[in-house]
């Protein structure tokens, strides 16, 4: 992790994914989240899985979630499909 006093908001949302032992983020990469996503693929802890759509992104957290027992987390970015 970077040092604290150069650490972006972006650094700070991945730190907490990692403590909360978050492995795996279903991902659709777009303007809107780029600085978020730049800083979870720092982490190699975590790995992306890229989905085609939004709401499969989020179904495919779902899923993982109930057969994992983990945290599922989606992360999208602006646009149409987030509606």
């Amino acid at each position: 992790m970077a040092d604290s006093s150069t650490m972006t908001g972006a650094d700070v949302v991945a730190a907490l994914l990692v403590e909360r032992g978050v492995e795996i983020i279903f991902c659709i990469t777009g303007a809107g989240n780029l600085a978020l996503v730049d800083a979870i693929g720092r982490n190699t802890k975590i790995k992306f899985v890229f989905s085609h759509h939004e709401q499969a992104a989020v179904m495919e957290a779902q899923g993982y979630s109930r057969v994992s027992g983990k945290v599922g987390v989606a992360l999208v970015t602006t646009g149409g499909g987030t509606i």
